[in-house]
Order: structure tokens, then C-alpha cells, then sequence
């Protein structure tokens, strides 16, 4: 039953303990999994946790037990203004433009948590590090006559999200006079015009081409430019293949989505095995999935936001399969890792998202 494993999901994650150890991929992981609690708990309304027996659109049992199962929708609220709170002061202290660039947009979470309290204060800390940082890459970016490394353009990816996010409610005559702006919306353009028929990047892992598109949809989400989500879609349906492709019995161990580029991938792959994505990966076991370091939690994690959180409805199918390859990484991952937390992210999301389609299809049968 769905309730049962969320259950258990989130006892695992309250044991985790919130404080100055975490790393920065636990903070990150943690705020996404609590946030998907905390917007299950949304759909109740003002009552928290809708409680009662409902069945998911595949048939599922859901019983929905409500705080005595979940936890209170406070205690992860509250979970999310701890990490929070880690998070802003690493941003705020001498960390390195690198660290900002991966923590500032995860500030912005903070902003998407229901009912989330306005304050201002902590907005303008907020705005001021994401300027701040801004500022810093562009007079990185002005000064230098080379290319970026890919350490460098991780970075930037970073930054161009805190971009998105800082222009977010600006006019939009405003946003055609900015520089940052303009900066981030020709990368899209470039990005878009680079990619291939395959709809890859050039000499880009599957890792760094999940970054693009995250950059590339918030672009078209948040500030309705769609010109580019054929090409999004493109590229996300490319990524697809290869994790999937990666967690079937025909790709090598040592074959790293996060460093495959297309070539490799074409190379290692010449065959794809198109039954397992059809198949919803149902005939692959532990160790097909995650042998060594063969598929990258956090890309994992990536690669399932950008099918349900995406441009367009929401691809439950495809999201299922990669949900698949998430619970075989769980199962190989030690107790408190990273790897394990975003695995548990995955999880966690769309096992609440089951929840909150049962609970809106029971409704509207209600009222009709």
C-alpha cells in the first residue's frame, strides 16, 4: 500500500539528523523530500492530511492515516526553516562563488513551500546573495577569454537558475533591459540551437544536459517562454534513454551517466535495449541497476523532476520507470547517504503525488 511505504520512507527521513554536518547534496535532497510532504498535506486544505480510503489511478490501496503516519505538516515545515537556515549560512559566508552557485537557487525552495510565511527580512537576504553571486559570475564571465571547464559550467547553471528565480515577478520590459537576464536567455537560445537531431549536446554527459534543461524549463515556466520546449522535450526524452539504457544488462559498470556523452553512450549502447524502457525496467535486478557508480542519484532525481515537474502534463509512465531505477539505488545505498537521499526524493515525491491524484479524483466523484 502507498500510505505504508510513505510511511516507512519518512520515519527514514525523520532519523536524519538537520544539522552543520549535512552536505550540501543532503540539504539539498532533505528540502525537496520535505517539500513533497508539505504540498501532499496542502491538498487537504486547512485540515492538513485528507484522511480516508482511496485508490490511486492504477488501482492502488491508499489509506490516508493522516500526522499519525506522515508526521505534522508543521514538523516539516519546520524541517524546511532548519534547512533553510543551513543553507543561508553557507551562502552567506566566504563560500566560494562554486558552493553559492550550487546553494543560492536551493534558497529559493523556501518560496515554493505551501502557505509559506512572507518575510521580509529573510526575502531580501535572499535577493542579495543571489545579486551578489550573479554579479560575481558575470565579471568572471566578462574577464575570461577561455572556455569554462565543466566544473566551471556546473557553476553556471547554478547561477543562471538564481537568474530565473530573482527575475521571477519582474516586468517584463524590465527583463529585456537586464543584463543577467539577457545573459541567461541567450545561453537557452544557444543551448537550442546546438542541439543535435539525437537531441544531445555535443561532448555533454547526460548529468550536464539534465542542468540545461532544468535552466531551459525554468525559462518557460517561470517566465513563459516556450519557443524552446519542443527542444526541451527533445533533450529530456534523450536522457530518458540513457539513464534507463544505463540501468539495463547491456551497458558496461563503469559507465557513468553522469560523464556519457552521446558518443559514448551510442558506443556502449549500440543496441539499446528499448524492451526495458517499454517494460518499465520490471526485468532488472539490484545489481543491473547500480553496479559501482553507474547511475548518479541526484541525475536520477533530475531526470524524474523534469518528467513530473516539467514542461507539460506530467509523464506518470516515464516517471514510474525512473522510480524503478531509484528504488534499486536504495536498496544498494548505505543508511544516511547521499545517493540514498535522493533516491528516497524520488520516492517520496511521486508516492505523494499518487496520494494527491487519489485524493482529487475522490473529490471530484464527491461533488459530482
Amino acid at each position: 500500500m502507498l500510505d505504508a511505504k510513505l510511511k516507512k520512507y519518512i520515519a527514514e527521513v525523520n532519523a536524519v539528523e538537520t544539522g552543520r554536518t549535512l552536505s550540501d547534496d543532503a540539504v539539498e535532497a532533505l528540502m525537496e523530500i520535505h517539500l513533497s510532504v508539505a504540498g501532499m498535506a496542502a491538498v487537504g486544505g486547512e485540515s492538513g492530511y485528507v484522511n480516508g480510503d482511496v485508490r490511486s489511478a492504477n488501482g492502488e490501496s491508499v489509506s490516508c492515516r493522516g500526522e499519525a503516519w506522515y508526521g505534522s505538516v508543521a514538523s516539516h515545515r519546520a524541517a524546511i526553516e532548519r534547512l533553510f537556515g543551513i543553507c543561508l549560512r553557507r551562502c552567506l559566508s566566504n563560500s566560494s562563488l562554486e558552493r553559492c552557485g550550487r546553494l543560492v537557487p536551493v534558497l529559493y525552495n523556501i518560496f515554493h513551500m505551501p502557505d509559506a510565511a512572507f518575510d521580509v527580512r529573510r526575502d531580501i537576504m535572499v535577493a542579495r546573495r543571489a545579486c551578489r553571486a550573479i554579479e560575481e559570475w558575470q565579471s568572471k564571465a566578462n574577464n575570461s577569454s577561455r572556455s569554462f571547464t565543466e566544473e566551471e559550467r556546473r557553476t553556471e547553471y547554478g547561477i543562471l537558475n538564481c537568474i530565473i528565480e530573482s527575475m521571477r515577478y519582474a516586468a517584463e520590459e524590465d527583463k529585456l533591459e537586464n543584463p543577467a537576464f539577457q545573459y541567461m536567455r541567450s545561453h537557452v537560445e544557444t543551448w537550442a540551437e546546438e542541439l543535435n537531431a539525437a537531441g544531445s549536446w555535443e561532448g555533454i554527459g547526460t548529468g550536464e544536459a539534465l542542468q540545461r534543461i532544468d535552466v531551459m524549463t525554468g525559462n518557460s515556466n517561470v517566465h513563459g517562454d516556450t519557443r524552446f520546449d519542443a527542444f526541451i522535450v527533445k533533450a529530456r526524452n534523450r536522457c530518458f534513454e540513457r539513464i534507463i539504457g544505463c540501468g539495463s544488462k547491456t551497458v558496461p559498470a563503469m559507465a557513468s551517466t553522469s560523464d556519457m556523452t552521446d558518443a559514448a553512450y551510442t558506443t556502449n549502447h549500440a543496441s539499446t535495449t528499448c524492451s526495458a524502457i517499454k517494460a518499465g525496467v520490471a526485468d532488472m535486478t539490484v545489481s543491473d541497476a547500480v553496479k559501482a557508480t553507474t547511475l548518479n542519484s541526484r541525475d536520477v532525481f533530475m531526470l524524474y523532476r523534469t518528467l513530473m515537474w516539467g514542461i507539460g502534463p506530467a509523464d506518470w509512465k516515464r516517471a514510474e520507470a525512473v522510480a524503478n531505477v531509484a528504488a534499486m539505488q536504495l536498496e544498494a545505498c548505505p543508511q544516511g547517504s547521499d545517493g540514498r537521499l535522493w533516491s528516497l526524493a524520488v520516492l517520496i515525491d511521486l508516492t505523494c503525488m499518487k496520494i494527491n491524484e487519489a485524493v482529487k479524483r475522490r473529490t471530484l466523484a464527491q461533488s459530482a
